[in-house]
Parts: C-alpha cells; sequence; structure tokens
C-alpha cells in the first residue's frame, strides 16, 4: 500500500542557547497505492519513523535525539505522492513543557448507539433455553425464519421491531482539507474486513467539517461516523410474489380457495417454498464499496 522512495537528511542543528535543544529535521518521500490512502495510514506504517523514536541513519543512531513531530502534507506532483517532515528533538516530554498542539494530536475516537425500526427477520422457534444458571438464552433464535400466520403466510406489512446498533466517531484536525476522499468514501461500505469486522457491516456516513481558528494557526476539524450493521447493508428482502415457477418453468399464480390472487413465499430457486420450510431473502448490493483500510487502521485505537 505504501512504498517509501527516499529520505532526506538534514544537518544537525546546534544547540540553541535559550532552550538548550538540539534538533535536526528529516524529509521522507512517500508513494501511496491509491490516492486516497489518509496521512494517518501513512504515520502508522512499519519503517517510518513514530514519535520517540530515535534519530537513525545509515551510520549512526545519535541517542540524545528522538522523534518529536511529524508532518505528513500531500505533494504537488501526484495524487500518490506524499511527504513526510520528522522533527527530532534533545528534549523528550519529560523535559519538554509545550503544549501539544492540534495537528499532532491523535484522532479522538468515540463509540456509541443508535436505535432503529427494522423488519423483524425471525422468532424464537420455540420457547427459550435456560443455561445452567437458570438464566434464559436466545439459543434458539433463527434469523431465516420469516414471521408468517399458521398458514404459513407472510404477514403484510411485515412487523417492525427497535434494534441498537454501534456508531464509531472519529474526529481528527487537519493543516489542509482535501474534500475527495470523504466525499469518495462517503455513503459507502467497506470493500473488505475493517477493524476485525467482515465486509459490508460498516458504512460511512456524511462528514462532519468545520474551521478552527486560534490566536497562532486555522486548521480544520472533522468528523467522520461509521455506523455497524452485523447482518451486513446488503437488503435483504424477503423472497414472496404472486406466482411461481413450476419445473417446466412456467409461472403458477398463488391462489386462494376461491381463486384470488395472493401472496406466498418462493425458495431460493422460484419455487413455492414447502410449507416446512424456512423463508429464504433476496440479497441486494446496493451501496458501493472502498477499501476503509485507506483511512484508518486499527492503530487509531492506540
Amino acid at each position: 500500500m505504501i512504498t517509501i522512495l527516499g529520505r532526506k537528511i538534514s544537518d544537525r542543528e546546534a544547540e540553541d542557547l535559550d532552550t538548550l535543544e538540539e534538533s535536526a529535521t528529516d524529509i521522507y518521500l512517500i508513494q501511496t497505492a491509491h490516492r486516497y490512502v489518509s496521512r494517518f495510514v501513512i504515520m502508522a506504517w512499519p519503517g517510518l519513523p513514530q514519535v520517540g523514536d530515535l534519530y537513525v541513519t545509515d551510520e549512526d543512531t545519535i541517542g540524545d535525539l528522538r522523534v518529536k513531530r511529524r508532518r505528513v502534507r500531500p505533494s504537488d506532483d501526484s495524487d500518490l505522492l506524499w511527504e513526510m517532515e520528522v522533527e527530532y528533538s534533545s528534549k523528550t516530554k519529560e523535559n519538554n513543557e509545550e503544549e501539544e498542539e492540534p495537528l499532532d494530536k491523535k484522532p479522538e475516537v468515540e463509540f456509541d448507539f443508535e436505535t432503529y425500526q427494522t423488519t423483524a427477520e425471525g422468532a424464537l422457534l420455540d420457547s427459550a433455553a435456560d443455561d445452567d444458571d437458570g438464566a434464559a438464552v436466545d439459543s434458539q433464535f433463527a434469523w431465516t425464519k420469516a414471521l408468517t400466520n399458521s398458514a404459513n403466510e407472510p404477514f403484510d406489512p411485515q412487523p417492525e421491531v427497535d434494534q441498537v446498533r454501534p456508531v464509531l466517531t472519529v474526529t481528527y484536525n487537519e493543516a489542509f482539507l482535501n474534500i475527495r476522499p470523504l466525499m469518495f468514501f462517503a455513503n459507502r461500505v467497506n470493500s473488505v474486513a475493517w477493524l476485525g469486522c467482515p465486509p459490508r457491516t460498516w458504512k460511512m456516513g456524511g462528514p462532519r467539517i468545520h474551521r478552527v481558528q486560534d490566536a497562532e494557526q486555522s486548521y480544520w476539524t472533522v468528523s467522520l461516523t461509521f455506523t455497524f450493521n452485523k447482518q451486513t447493508w446488503d437488503l435483504q428482502i424477503l423472497n414472496q410474489g404472486t406466482y411461481s415457477i413450476d419445473g417446466a418453468g412456467d409461472k403458477q399464480p398463488f391462489v386462494d380457495a376461491e381463486g384470488n390472487r395472493i401472496v406466498g413465499l418462493l425458495d431460493a430457486d422460484g419455487a413455492e417454498l414447502a410449507t416446512d420450510a424456512d423463508a429464504t431473502f433476496e440479497r441486494y448490493r446496493v451501496y458501493r464499496e472502498g477499501d476503509f483500510n485507506f483511512i484508518f487502521t486499527d492503530s487509531i485505537f492506540l
């Protein structure tokens, strides 16, 4: 995903008589495999110096200089090229009383839950079993059992129930606002596993952005919201219709005893569902997909 193309090593600066600080600044040239890789993925990439690391060159390790600050900015030459400026200092956190700058702060991570209504996708097949402590468990719950009447006819409309789902919000500061990757990932679902969860279970909402102006600088604060759905964000519709397909491939209408057209359940092949069979659902991938690992990796929790 990331290739380190080169490093420009600067000369070590002499000790500042006022602060008793020695320093150095290096520039790393970085190429990404995707134009929407975020700076947080770059900064956490193995092989790039992390805050607190010793100053290491090909010839030597300078034990009294450590990484104090890193700044990543996109290159003007290409969407795939970045520069990372690494500042080294002889002053560590223990003896450096400077307040952390907004652009150096790690992203703030917040988990919340939202309540929503959805079509009931299943029900207890029988009374809930009890575990060894006598507490009820839902081991008999089947998500594939549609809610039907005693004649195996689906309710119309299907009953709705309350559910809750996790919401992850990540807030961070940016010196340069690039709106294109935010627009690209908004309203998309994860195309591959992300944060240990399967594909299409996280959906990114619209970003919230505002500009901050303090006494020394201006910057942008960006909040990204990701909502989790354990059933995936695929559209799942109860497989039912007004006719079925018989063995000869002909359409056979569902009718009641008086010959009136009714809605009946179908199996995965479009045939009439057997009375004792579980209902099936048609699945549609209705959201565009993107690799959320380009935005954040597990490192945001560290």
